[in-house]
């Protein structure tokens, strides 16, 4: 085996400390987000997915209105006729 003074083992220790911290960071990270869920979860508690979800199927069922202003923005951008169909 080589020693210390040959690239190749150089170069293995350094791509395995790279891997290594990587490893490090994803735990790391995992850890900062169950502790910012965990956060959120004391701070706001949580409601069933039915109940999120309620307001978007009310304006999906009933739609929703816009302004006349916006509306005629909208018409405008539409193309009336188009040759590629």
């Amino acid at each position: 085996m080589p020693g210390w003074d040959s690239l190749q083992t150089v170069a293995t220790v350094h791509g395995a400390f790279q891997l290594a911290g990587l490893i490090l960071l994803v735990v790391v990270a995992a850890l900062a987000a169950l502790a910012a869920y965990q956060l959120a979860l004391e701070k706001c508690g949580s409601i069933k997915l039915a109940r999120a979800l309620e307001p978007g199927r009310k304006a999906a069922a009933d739609g929703f209105e816009i302004s006349a202003s916006y509306g005629a923005c909208f018409a405008a951008r539409i193309p009336t006729s188009d040759p590629s169909l």
